[in-house]
């Protein structure tokens, strides 16, 4: 049975069971790649008919009529970064219960509108116009105006935005005439919507914001989603209560056009991993996400429990400081080197106990413009690597440790601990150990980790999770993003070529060739080492109703469905 057979029979078996409902298990089958239509037969085969029934021939499972009340606890991964666009280390789940974007996808990967009603790109691919959704209202009861967003929008762009590279060719953002937003730009920007559906396109109020000054994201959050931010402690909880005058949703597959049906949600970080399976089990939370691996047959097998697998739309990566010439980072021979000497499918197999697929190029091999022509380079060989090290001049000592010039080849990798991490860390020292390479981990918590990163450390492992592909490949490899967060100091002209091409495509065409070309180059020329990509597992007791993740076309499940039983 195939890992998408197996899935298959879960979401079947928990249908059965009355944990989900015909309109979940479409919604999963979707994100697993299986047509409404062949789901459709798989239904028929259970005794399912339009509005599902029960394995043998029983009663049929009615949809449950959603309740209001009740408080989500969700347990998460890791610490909480603050709930805003403009300083957030990152972004969490928080960020999808408080604010809303103009656009998103939905489970199948179209792009469909949120805050706007609509949109449409000029034939030049330089004029993008937004039409805003009328009866929008910030948690401050400020309404939304279109003047309130281009404002959010022109900040993203400047001079203190994290990113603002992205919005090279962007001339100017502003209010347009019909509670519309008008983006004119001097180059092609055919990426432009894959920008506005993502988290750090946010929007917010922005006098709000500036109030606030550095306490915003953290003391306050004034965005338009259907939770406001009640307290906020990144390391213990982040609590929010439903937003009562939340202007609605038009989000296409959303069942809830109005406001939550929870009364409130409570997140909070369960760090480490092998305490998660205690915490739902026991019923402490109602969600949590990335179990232990060994933990999924227990998980699989509570009646109480539905255990939802996918590709995340992430990947670890392993950056070799360029500027550690002594230890040879900056010779593509020696990159390529210790990429070759490592076996990704072994990785993948006995640590992450196939929860995830070896990375041979910068994407996920579910991308819809995947180039399976990098599958040609990084391959597992140690002979290969060990040939490479020789023409770079490394060579063994009586120790069994390559060294040039009296250096050995010994560097030390840091590492934002992880169980699985950790563990990848231990077999990767292995493998190299095996040509000559000498590593060692250095497994810190995130803040230290994140605080480490810009002290130019000799290599390190960075989990990255992002819908855009290519545009977290120009942050993290791309040499204009010298020193952050192209930590490796990376300067590969070639990967920064195929990165501008996506950056200023006009078409779908462009961006097809762009994708693919940044794929190749940067599996070529190895900027960074990517490893693998893993799999989420999300698990949830059945007492919560509409909880439907649909990675990797969004990395967070949105609340507006969700509703408790009791």
């Amino acid at each position: 049975m195939t890992h998408s057979e197996e899935q298959l029979d879960h979401l079947l078996q928990s249908y059965e069971d009355g944990g989900l409902s015909r309109r979940d298990v479409l919604v999963r089958a979707g994100v697993i790649g299986i047509s409404a239509s062949s789901l459709g037969t798989f239904l028929a085969a259970c005794g399912g008919d339009d509005g599902g029934s029960a394995a043998g021939g029983g009663a049929p499972v009615t949809e449950a009529t959603p309740k209001p009340g009740g408080i989500l606890i969700e347990g998460y991964d890791r610490p909480f970064s603050p709930i805003t666009t403009v300083n957030a280390a990152w972004v969490d789940p928080t960020h999808d219960a408080m604010l809303e974007a103009l656009l998103t996808t939905d489970p199948d990967g179209n792009i469909v509108p949120k805050l706007a009603e609509s949109w449409e790109m000029s034939a030049d691919a330089k004029t993008w116009t937004f039409k805003l959704r009328d009866g929008l209202m910030f948690h401050t009861g400020q309404p939304v105006t279109a003047q309130d967003v281009a404002a959010d929008l022109n900040l993203d762009r400047g001079d203190t935005a994290q990113h603002p590279y992205w919005y090279t060719q962007v001339t100017s953002i502003e209010a347009g005439p019909d509670n519309t937003i008008v983006v004119k730009c001097d180059k092609p920007f055919a990426t432009l919507g894959d920008l506005y559906r993502q988290q750090f396109a946010n929007i917010y109020d922005p006098a709000a914001a500036k109030k606030a000054g550095k306490t915003y994201g953290t003391e306050v959050v004034a965005g338009t989603g259907p939770f406001k931010l009640t307290n906020f402690v990144a390391t213990q909880e982040v609590t929010a209560e439903r937003f009562e005058e939340y202007g609605g949703t038009s989000v296409p597959y959303f069942e809830n056009p109005g406001k939550a049906y929870l009364d409130g949600i409570k997140w909070v970080p369960i760090a480490e991993q092998a305490n998660r399976t205690a915490e739902i089990v026991s019923g402490n939370v109602h969600v949590v996400k990335n179990p232990l691996p060994t933990d999924l047959e227990q998980l699989k097998s509570n009646q109480d429990l539905i255990v939802e697998e996918m590709q995340e739309a992430g990947g670890v990566i392993f950056g070799l400081n360029f500027e550690k010439t002594e230890l040879g980072f900056d010779d593509l021979r020696v990159r390529q080197a210790i990429s070759h000497a490592i076996d990704r499918e072994s990785i993948v197999k006995a640590v992450l106990f196939d929860l995830g697929s070896p990375l041979y190029g910068p994407f996920p091999s579910d991308y819809k413009w995947y180039e399976p022509g990098v599958e040609e380079f990084n391959q597992f060989d140690a002979e290969k690597a060990a040939a490479l090290l020789d023409q770079a001049g490394w060579t063994k000592g009586g120790d069994g440790i390559r060294a040039k010039g009296g250096k050995p080849l010994s560097f030390t990798v840091l590492n934002q601990t992880d169980t699985v991490r950790n563990q990848v860390g231990d077999a990767v020292s292995s493998m190299l150990q095996k040509v000559g390479v000498q590593m060692e981990m250095s497994n810190l918590e995130p803040a230290a980790y994140f605080q480490e990163l810009g002290s130019a450390p000799d290599a390190y492992f960075f989990p990255w999770l992002w819908l855009d592909f290519p545009r977290i490949t120009q942050v993290t490899q791309d040499s204009r993003f010298i020193p952050a967060p192209n930590w490796a100091h990376a300067s590969v002209p070639e990967v920064d070529t195929a990165i501008d091409k996506w950056t200023f495509a006009a078409n779908d065409s462009d961006m097809e060739a762009a994708a693919r070309e940044i794929q190749l180059t940067a599996a070529e020329h190895v900027p960074v080492i990517s490893l693998f990509s893993p799999k989420v597992v999300w698990v949830h007791r059945k007492e919560l109703h509409g909880f439907r993740p649909t990675n990797p076309n969004n990395l967070y499940p949105y609340y507006n469905d969700m509703w408790l039983e009791s």
